[in-house]
């Protein structure tokens, strides 16, 4: 066996570990290889703060806002958060993760994916 070809399979083998943990871990594990590091951020974000709009999650995250517009459209497809306007205030959209998103939201939950997504380009 050749060094590259033993170095692939521990990757791989590496990566079904990974979404084993993932599926046991994860209510709605499918979307996993589907999800970036940066929307994880964002779920983060809006699970551990209540009213998030895209100039808050942009503020803290440290993307543009357009950056987030296109990144919580992702997510609400996903249904992992949740797009709502208070009633006294129609301008403004906010954000919230949904049931789904509260789980992948868990500190155990994201370093587990943030793994794997890190994994799957090395």
């Amino acid at each position: 066996m050749t060094m590259l070809h033993k170095q692939e399979e521990r990757s791989k083998h590496r990566e079904a570990i990974l979404l084993a943990q993932i599926k046991k871990d994860l209510p709605d594990y499918d979307h996993a290889g589907d999800i970036s590091i940066t929307e994880l951020h964002v779920i983060q974000a809006i699970g551990n703060h209540k009213a998030m709009n895209v100039t808050s999650i942009a503020h803290q995250i440290g993307v543009t806002k357009s950056a987030i517009s296109k990144i919580t459209a992702r997510l609400i497809k996903k249904e992992l958060i949740e797009r709502y306007q208070l009633a006294d205030n129609q301008k403004e959209v906010f954000f919230s993760a949904d049931q789904r998103g509260e789980s992948w939201a868990s500190p155990r939950c994201l370093r587990i994916t943030l793994f794997y997504c890190i994994c799957r380009f090395n």
